[in-house]
C-alpha cells in the first residue's frame, strides 16, 4: 500500500510539474502577427490662386495660374481649362467656387487682406488632383548669356 501511494504521489508530482511547465512555455512565434502595409501613392496636385473683391460696387473675381502649368500638365486639356478659367469673368464668388468645384478644383486655404484700393480682398489657394505631372527643374535651366540659343544669336549680331 505504501508503494502504491508513493507511486501515485510520484505520478501526481510529475503531472503537476509537466502541466506548470507547459503553462510557462513561450509560443514559437514571438514576433506577433504579420501585418501587410500597402503604400498608396498620393496623386499630384495643380495649384492656382483666386482673389475676390468689390470694385465700384461690382464683384470682381480673378483666378490666376502660373504659366508653368502648361509645361507640367501632360494633358493639354488641363492646361487649356486653366487658361480659360483665368480669362473668364465670374459674376460672384459663389459662382466661381461652384464652377471650379464642378471641374474638380478644391479650396486648400483662404484668408482676407485689406487693400487701400479695393478694400477687403478674399484670397484662396486652389488645388486639383491630376493623374500625373511632368517634373520641371527651373534651377537647372539657364536663361540668357551665351549658353542659350537666343543669347548666342544676339551676341553674334552685336559683334558684326
Amino acid at each position: 500500500m505504501k508503494k502504491l501511494s508513493m507511486v501515485l504521489a510520484a505520478v501526481g508530482l510529475l503531472v503537476s510539474t509537466t502541466a506548470s511547465a507547459q503553462l510557462t512555455k513561450k509560443p514559437d512565434n514571438t514576433r506577433g502577427t504579420r501585418t501587410v502595409v500597402e503604400e498608396v501613392a498620393k496623386k499630384p496636385k495643380l495649384y492656382g490662386t483666386m482673389k475676390s473683391y468689390t470694385q465700384s460696387g461690382r464683384a470682381v473675381v480673378k483666378i490666376e495660374f502660373d504659366p508653368m502649368v502648361e509645361r507640367i500638365a501632360p494633358e493639354k486639356s488641363t492646361a487649356g481649362s486653366c487658361y480659360e478659367l483665368g480669362n473668364h469673368r465670374f459674376n460672384s464668388l459663389g459662382e466661381a467656387l461652384n464652377v471650379l468645384s464642378s471641374h474638380g478644383w478644391c479650396v486648400e486655404l483662404g484668408w482676407t487682406t485689406e487693400d487701400n484700393r479695393n478694400g477687403t480682398v478674399t484670397n484662396f489657394v486652389l488645388s486639383k488632383e491630376v493623374e500625373k505631372l511632368m517634373p520641371v527643374y527651373p534651377w537647372k535651366e539657364k536663361k540668357g548669356g551665351s549658353t542659350s540659343k537666343e543669347g548666342a544669336k544676339t551676341t553674334s549680331k552685336s559683334k558684326k
